[in-house]
């Protein structure tokens, strides 16, 4: 090796340790202390420090506990550790969603539905993280959510476990009930004709959904009324 080469490797290791954060062990004693946030960053941004180097030495040193004890966030941390170490490091969901983990992130972090819905992790982004509706249901979703955020037949949420009135409170419509296996007698019908279906409850435009063939005058027979009737004819 000739001495310039020479020169270039020293040179080089020189700079790996300023960067790192002091030659003279100045920054190893510095860090070993009992050290904020605000401090570390102060530090390295006075002695002209590169922050990564910084970090990267910090962390040889501390543990998650220390650095959250610390000050230090989870979006500080986010760029070294993964959502399960920083949940094993005394983060919870809330502090990881405000660093933009993501509910799958989460969740492959041992993060459990209830601890998401906490962190106010919506129905979609639950249903992206692929927890299953009937999980959903039992921390407290409701069927018009899940409706929304997944385009779930009123068959698909009876089947997890939603009553007749909580779809019905869901705005599924009587031929969505129908289809989800609901006899007439459940939906407070005594027959199928217009004024039975009005009877229980039933707006002109879902009786004109559930049977088409139905015509303005068995709707006026019925008693519904002009204005309800607009557009429907």
């Amino acid at each position: 090796m000739n001495f310039y080469k020479k020169y270039l490797k020293y040179k080089q290791k020189y700079l790996e340790l300023k960067g790192a954060g002091g030659n003279d062990n100045e920054f190893e004693n510095f860090i070993k202390k009992d050290l904020n946030q605000e401090t570390f960053k102060d530090y390295v941004k006075k002695e002209n420090l590169n922050y990564e180097s910084s970090m990267n030495s910090l962390l040889k040193v501390k543990t998650i506990p220390e650095l959250k004890a610390g000050g230090f966030n989870a979006s500080d941390l986010k760029a070294y550790y993964n959502a399960y170490q920083l949940k094993a490091g005394g983060f919870n969901a809330t502090e990881l969603k405000a660093a933009n983990f993501n509910a799958t992130e989460l969740k492959n972090g041992g993060f459990n539905a209830t601890e998401l819905k906490a962190a106010n992790f919506n129905a979609s982004q639950m249903l992206s993280a692929n927890f299953d509706p009937i999980e959903l249901r039992a921390i407290g979703f409701n069927a018009f959510e899940l409706k929304i955020a997944g385009d779930f037949s009123a068959t698909k949420l009876r089947a997890v476990g939603f009553t007749l009135s909580e779809l019905k409170a869901a705005k599924y419509y009587l031929n969505e009930l129908i289809d989800a296996k609901f006899t007439l007698s459940d939906l407070g019908a005594k027959s199928s004709n217009v004024k039975d279906l009005k009877e229980a409850g039933f707006s002109a435009y879902e009786i004109k959904q559930y049977n088409s063939r139905l015509t303005k005058k068995d709707f006026t027979d019925a008693g519904f009324t002009e204005s309800e009737l607009r557009n429907l004819f």
